[in-house]
Formats: structure tokens, sequence, C-alpha cells
């Protein structure tokens, strides 16, 4: 008897192709519960609301809930930081490398986000469909991953281009000055920040170039966050220069009219950004922001204070801001005239281009606004009243700048403030910079303004613009300053007023920004004039509806 040959062994099975392994994956198994095309039209709503929870239940619950639990601990994390410890969350988003971060993250989380949706639909689906319940599954699927990719693409362009502005206008580390202190400030007790309001309008005389017709020094407790705003009048003249500077030595007695040498207007405060690297190039050779330091150094001169950085708003970059916000709405006093000049400065009659009209809740585009920021030769207040409406203005703009119009037109708005500001605040010190914003931000805020009367007998102690008694001057700030340290209100001499500020918004960033372009944020820019010297005015009453 013969051996038998073993049978031959079964044929293997061919490899599954990736279309048969898709059809396996997303085809429903009997185990799942089946609700019907409803139920799966609700998990996929859920899951791209919620990414993962679409999935729960199925037969990829593992997946779903390891989705579901990664966005619960993501957005957990994110609002208790943004609640328990704010600075750390603002530290991500106030730097370019951070906001880059952001932005690349939030592309892959579309991507993945999109794929859930569509893989929740496909899982979770009935095993036979009629085919209107296709077509409906498929537009509700592509409906649903549009809404997240459109939401989360959005968010990436916002990080991508906020990361581009704020390199733009912080990104200077490398730039050279010869008044920026070195490191950060962890080991210093004060920081004193230059606030200027600048003016280097098209329509302005090319000689004249950049005027800073604003100019504040704010001057920050780095322990407490108590600040003093110091208000200095744009024509103050014999600016001194600190002591043993290299300026000090080319104007010993302080930057002086000689009644010869051009005129007087270019030896204010307001024109050392552009007049003194003018005239003395060879001191700064060794930096790449003449006017900067030069108007630093003379502010510290003035004060008796090292000025560390400063922070500056274009009037031209407020108009291309308003543009792009779709216009700002303030409350108009008096016919405030577009264009012409003061009797005895210009050939120009003062309203050459009519007048903005008064009333309340005025809506200005772009060019008006310009004008409500700069006009001055028929405001009773002239100067101070000026710098009272940039105020009002600034102000404006930041409380009409509401989530709806900053979403709709980021770009624009984006675009308008990276040509709107300049500053020598390195990036590095963003971190620092929010966090000490914090703590002026409910700390005690007191201003100091120098004021001059206009068109009144003077006051007791006034200050003359044009001989100004800097000695006085130093001391009134170095008592202000004192006062504020020891968390008490300075008093308020005629020769210049000095109020507390509201200490709810004072040291936000919108308060910082209004305090930039107008030298003022909760006391009237003027201290004189409407205002007796030595007499605080809120800012809100300045900016009302209250015609003469």
């Amino acid at each position: 008897m013969g051996l038998r040959e073993p049978p031959p062994p079964p044929p293997e099975p061919e490899p599954a192709s990736l279309r048969s392994r898709f059809a396996a994956f997303t085809e429903r198994s009997d185990d799942t519960g089946s609700h019907g095309f409803g139920w799966t039209m609700l998990r996929t709503t859920l899951g791209s609301l919620i990414p993962g929870a679409g999935l729960i239940g199925t037969r990829l619950t593992m997946i779903g809930t390891l989705l579901f639990m990664m966005t619960v601990v993501f957005g957990s994390g994110v609002i208790l930081a943004a609640v328990v410890h704010p600075p750390a969350l603002m530290a991500t988003v106030m730097n370019s490398v951070g906001l880059t971060a952001i932005g690349i993250m939030l592309v892959a989380v579309t991507i993945i986000w999109m794929a859930i949706v569509a893989g929740t639909y496909l899982v979770t689906r009935p095993r036979r469909m009629k085919r209107w319940q296709r077509i409906a599954g498929a537009i509700v699927v592509f409906l649903m991953a549009a809404l997240v990719g459109s939401v989360s693409s959005v968010g990436a362009a916002y990080a991508f281009e906020s990361a581009i502005v704020v390199s733009d206008v912080f990104g200077n580390s490398k730039t050279r000055s010869q008044t920026r202190p070195l490191g950060d400030w962890a080991n210093k007790d004060r920081v004193n920040i230059l606030l200027l309001g600048g003016d280097s309008g098209a329509d302005r005389d090319e000689d004249l170039g950049l005027r800073t017709d604003t100019v504040m020094l704010a001057s920050i407790n780095t322990h407490t966050g108590n600040t003093v705003f110091i208000q200095l009048p744009r024509n103050l003249e014999n600016v001194p220069f600190p002591a043993g500077s290299d300026l000090a030595k080319v104007y010993p007695n302080g930057r002086v009219w000689d009644r010869s040498s051009g005129t007087e207007d270019n030896y204010m405060l307001n024109a050392v950004w552009n007049e003194v690297p003018l005239e003395h190039p060879e001191l700064f050779r060794n930096t790449d922001q003449p006017g900067a330091d030069a108007t630093k150094l003379a502010v510290s001169g003035i004060t008796g204070l090292t000025v560390d950085y400063y922070a500056m708003i274009n009037i031209d970059g407020i108009q291309a801001l308003v543009d792009a916000m779709g216009g700002v709405v303030v409350n108009i006093n008096f016919p405030i005239a577009k264009g012409g000049h003061v009797d005895g400065y210009g050939d120009e009659e003062c309203g050459v281009d009519g007048n903005l009209s008064v009333g309340p809740d005025q809506k200005l585009d772009g060019a008006d606004a310009m004008w409500y920021a700069r006009s001055r030769c028929n405001d009773p207040d002239y100067d101070y009243g000026r710098m009272r409406r940039q105020s009002c203005l600034v102000n404006a703009i930041i409380r009409q700048a509401n989530p709806q119009t900053m979403l709709t037109r980021y770009e624009a708005i984006a675009a308008a403030g990276k040509n709107m500001m300049s500053t020598d605040i390195p990036e590095s010190l963003l971190d620092d910079a929010t966090n000490l914003a914090l703590q002026v931000k409910d700390a005690q805020v007191s201003r100091v303004v120098f004021s001059q009367a206009i068109g009144t007998a003077p006051q007791v102690g006034d200050i003359n613009p044009g001989n100004p008694d800097y000695n006085a001057i130093r001391n009134r700030i170095s008592g202000a300053i004192t006062a504020s340290d020891n968390g008490t209100t300075p008093s308020a001499p005629a020769s210049a007023s000095s109020s507390p500020m509201a200490t709810g918004s004072a040291g936000s960033a919108s308060s910082v920004a209004s305090a930039a372009g107008s030298g003022s944020t909760s006391a009237s820019a003027a201290g004189a004039a409407a205002t007796p010297s030595g007499t605080a005015e809120n800012m809100s009453g300045a900016c009302d509806y209250h015609p003469n």
C-alpha cells in the first residue's frame, strides 16, 4: 500500500488592497448600536465641534476618547493659563517665534480636524443608505469640514500676520542705539519709557521733518507697578542734556536759539528729533536711531531721569488705521479747522479746507480723523487742546476696535499698525514688558503736567516754555515719584497739575497706546486755560459732547 501524498497547502490569501482595507475600516459592524442616519449626522456634528466626541461609543471609542481628552486638556490649559497666570499666555503671543509656532500648529490642527470630521461620518454611517441620505451626508461633511477649516485657517493667517507685525515693530534687537540699556530690567528699580506722538505729515515743509508734538515719560516702579506719567510741552526751549554726555559738551547751556540760526521753532523740544542729528552728525555715527537717541537724551536732561526706551505713534499712521477700521466716532465740541494757520504763522487762512461739523457721535474717515488730531489754529487751548483731542481719538480707536472689526478687517488693521508705531524696545523684552503692564494695570498711576496759561492771566507757578526753570521741573518730578513710591498721591501746586488716574485701565495696553498718541490718558492734556493750573480734569469728561 503506497503512501498517500499530503494534500497541497491552501492558497495564501491575496494581500488586501488599499481600497478593501479602507472599506473594512469604514464599514459599520452590527455591534455599534446603529441609530440610523440621524444618529450619524448628530455624531458628525458633535465631532466637528469637539474632535473625537463623535467616535465615542463606536468601534473606535479608544481613538475618540483619546482625541476628546487631548482637546479638553489643551483647552483647559489655555483657559487656566489665561485666568491663573496671564503672563505665561501673553508671553507666547507677544513674540514672533511663538506666533509663528501657533500658526504652524493651527495649520496642522486644521488638517487633522477636517480628517476627523470625515472619519466620524464614514465610521458611523449606516450600512445601507438611500441616495438622498448619501447626498445629504456628503453636504453636511463638506460644510462642517469647511467651517472647521475656515476658522482654523483664519486663526493661522492672523497668527502669521501678527508675527510679521511684531517682528517689524519690535524686531530691532540688532539695530544700534546709544541710549538703549543692555539686558533686561530684572535688577532695575524703575523703567522709564518715553511715549511720543509724531507728526511728519505730507503737507509739512520738507525742512521741518518729523516733529514729536506729544512728549510724555512713563516712569514705572518695577516692584510695585506704580507709575508716574510726566507730560512735557512740545515748545520747551533751552533744552538741556545730561551732564557729562557728548551733547551736553556741545550744548553746555542747553540748546539755545541764537536768534540768527534758523527759526525759534527749530529750537523747541519737538524739533530735537530732526535738528540735533543734523547739527552734530559726528555724535551719531554709532547709532541707527539718531533722532530717538537725541530726543531720549533731551528728555533725560529735562527730567533728571534716565530714559530707557521710547515708543512713538505717527499721526499719519493713525489715518491709515482709521480707514482700515472703517472710520471712528468722536464728539466734536467746536468747528475744528481743516488746514490753515494761526495769524502770523502762515499765509493760509485757518480752516482753508473747511471745518469738522460740531455734534455728538461724529463718524470720521481717516483724513478727517487726522485733522481732528492735528488741527490747532482755532482751538481755544491751541497745543493743549490738540493734545486733548489726540487722546480722545486714540481712546476712541481703542474702544471701537471691537472683535467683529478686528476679525473682518484684521489684515488692513495689522498693516496700518505696522506703519503706525516705532520703538526701540527689543522683542526679547516683550515678556518682561507684558508682565510690567499687568502690574501697572492694578497699581497706582499718577500724572504730572507742566502747563502754561493761554489767553488768561498767568497762574502762580505756570512755566514759561521760552525760558523754563528746569531745576523746578526736576524737583516737581522727584516729588511726584517719591510720593508714588510711597503709595500716596502727590500734591498739585500751581506749577504743574498732578492727578491720580483711574487704576482700572490706566496701565493696560490701551492706555499706554493712548498716552503715546496723545500725551494724556485720564486728565486734561492742558491743565491750563479751560482748567485752572493744578486742577485735574477727567479725560472721559473732556471727550464728552459739551459745546460752548
